[in-house]
């Protein structure tokens, strides 16, 4: 599970930044599962990984919900997240073998695991979960290689973009006036970021820092 930590929790030495070498290869997992099981309803998606999955899979945003992934409130906000909710206790994207149905697709959280994000500001660095993925002999990665992200830099841009969004309608939510309120707020980041379709034949990454900026 992607835990929360503070950034005064963390050592210097276990800072880093997306072009640093870190003990995270798995040699491909090699058919471990761990990290796609027993994770309850925590790894929300943001818009760049619901575009990849509807793309991947070939269907709406509408259709995944119930099958795959679940709406649920997050601090104050209605978003979706990876379901977990079934008699295995795993990812519903977990196939018999213990492999990633939609590994080409899989979310950020997942690409990123078993590395964490801490925010400071309008930034953020990246954390090793030292005990989190029980693969031995891990090798050292370039972590922005590890994410497989080939627009790395628009990539971070959308994150850091994102985040701040999030947190700017989390306080908005908290100010609400009453529940009406509040679910006007997350009606309108679902609308706008995950059920609106988005120009074919142009990259994504760019409408939804488009999309951002509007709602800022």
């Amino acid at each position: 599970m992607l835990r929360e930590v503070s950034a005064d929790m963390l050592t210097p030495e276990n800072r880093f930044g997306a072009g640093d070498m870190v003990k995270i290869g798995c040699n491909d997992c090699k058919g471990c599962s761990d990290c796609c099981r027993d994770m309850e309803a925590t790894i929300v998606l943001d818009p760049y990984d619901v575009y990849r999955l509807t793309q991947f899979l070939n269907q709406s945003f509408e259709s995944l919900i119930g099958n795959g992934v679940e709406l649920s409130v997050v601090d104050g906000l209605i978003l979706p997240l990876l379901s977990m909710e079934n008699d295995k206790g795993c990812c519903r994207f977990l196939d018999e073998t213990g492999r990633c149905s939609v590994h080409p697709a899989r979310p950020g959280i997942c690409r990123l695991y078993p590395l964490g994000r801490i925010y400071e500001g309008d930034e953020f660095f990246y954390f090793l979960q030292t005990d989190a993925c029980p693969a031995k002999n891990k090798t050292k990665v370039k972590i922005k290689k590890w994410l497989s992200e080939e627009n790395y830099t628009g990539y971070e841009a959308f994150v850091r973009a994102w985040h701040g969004l999030i947190v700017k309608k989390r306080q908005a939510a908290a100010q609400a006036s009453g529940l009406e309120e509040q679910k006007a707020l997350s009606m309108e980041l679902l609308t706008t970021f995950y059920v609106n379709g988005y120009r074919r034949g142009e990259e994504i990454l760019p409408q939804l820092m488009e999309r951002i900026a509007k709602c800022m």
